[in-house]
């Protein structure tokens, strides 16, 4: 199947979006926003957007990195894939555990040493700035919602990692989502969840504990709300298990979660057209 991609710039041309969906469709599609990794909108999130294309959606993936024309030289792709390349030397359960992260820097070469601790100093350091990450994201929800044609077709959510959480937060708040997907990611805090304003699947790895353990009191503070929170924890999977182009992959976890979203988002998108 043939689909369009490309880079769309909004907020004023001050930021960009990754934009993939089939050409000239006959009928008007819904809208998903793909919210990356802190690794940004790379290659495997660019790739899961063209696969949301081909599934019959238009795919938009902020990037929350871009800004007047370009990302900040230690968040550049080229600086951000050889962060990836040092932590897919490590075990999966050691990308967060910061002493056998500076152990694995120290033993690199000076100045690869420099460049790995500067970037990933940025990569993590944008976690936590998701009150900003959410403006960026509100900006292009209004700049989608500005086109006529896509007005009023159903926007749903997917977010993987730092995006899991984004993606969460924003299904608490009312930006007109009717369904959101949360792969991997925090969940907002207990007075965040009580706001849920439309469905929600979340999807994790049972060996992510950081994340994954506190998974059943999520779904407790979310049950006391009118909407629903499905989730799915997958045995013996790592964190980032759908990234298939991390040493985290699983094929079997991923393939049953990309079914899983597929329906998830087929549901919510069909009720409320």
């Amino acid at each position: 199947m043939r689909i369009d991609t490309g880079w769309e710039a909004y907020d004023s041309g001050r930021r960009r979006a990754y934009r993939a969906g089939p050409p000239a469709p006959a009928e008007l599609l819904p809208i998903v926003l793909v919210l990356q990794e802190a690794w940004g909108v790379d290659g495997h999130i660019r790739d899961v957007s063209e696969r949301f294309a081909t599934a019959g959606y238009l795919a938009v993936a902020p990037d929350l990195y871009w800004v007047d024309g370009a990302r900040p030289e230690d968040l550049s792709e080229d600086r951000v894939e050889q962060v990836k390349a040092f932590l897919d030397t490590l075990p999966p359960t050691a990308w967060a555990d910061q002493d056998k992260r500076d152990a694995a820097i120290a033993s690199l070469p000076p100045n690869d040493a420099t460049l790995v601790r500067e970037s990933l100093g940025a990569v993590f350091g944008n976690v936590a700035k998701s009150d900003e990450h959410l403006a960026t994201v509100g900006s292009l929800i209004a700049h989608l919602r500005a086109d006529d044609s896509l007005s009023s077709q159903p926007m749903v959510a997917i977010g993987f990692c730092m995006g899991g959480g984004l993606s969460f937060r924003l299904a608490c708040q009312k930006v007109g989502l009717v369904g959101a997907v949360v792969c991997y990611g925090s969940a907002p805090a207990d007075d965040k969840l009580v706001d849920l304003s439309c469905p929600v699947l979340g999807l994790y790895g049972a060996d992510d504990h950081r994340i994954t353990d506190g998974v059943p009191h999520v779904a407790e503070m979310a049950a006391v709300t009118a909407m629903s929170f499905e989730y799915e924890i997958y045995q013996d999977t790592p964190h980032a298990f759908f990234n298939d182009t991390r040493s985290s992959y699983r094929v079997t976890a991923a393939r049953e979660a990309w079914a899983r979203v597929l329906s998830f988002f087929a549901k919510t998108t069909d009720t409320a057209r």
